[in-house]
């Protein structure tokens, strides 16, 4: 019979398999398990695509993005 358990402290597999770090679950933050998260998936993306990925914050909808430059510039550095 398969342990669906890892680790010392009895980590379920499902959480180290979804890149999930228990700590933010049994402290009940929310936050920081988000912050963790997305940079976690963020690097998994990188290791794949071998390409550096956006790691700012994108606007609320309804709210407008704050990103620094101006169309003109990004299509300098895409061209590039």
């Amino acid at each position: 019979m398969r342990s669906y358990y890892a680790g010392p402290r009895g980590t379920p597999f499902v959480l180290l398999s979804h890149l999930i770090d228990e700590s933010f679950l049994r402290k009940d933050d929310f936050d920081g398990f988000m912050a963790d998260r997305q940079r976690r998936l963020l690097l998994l993306i990188q290791e794949a695509t071998g390409k550096l990925v956006y790691e700012g914050s994108a606007a609320e909808p309804g709210e407008e993005a704050d990103l620094p430059g101006t169309l003109e510039d990004a299509l300098a550095v895409d061209a590039a």
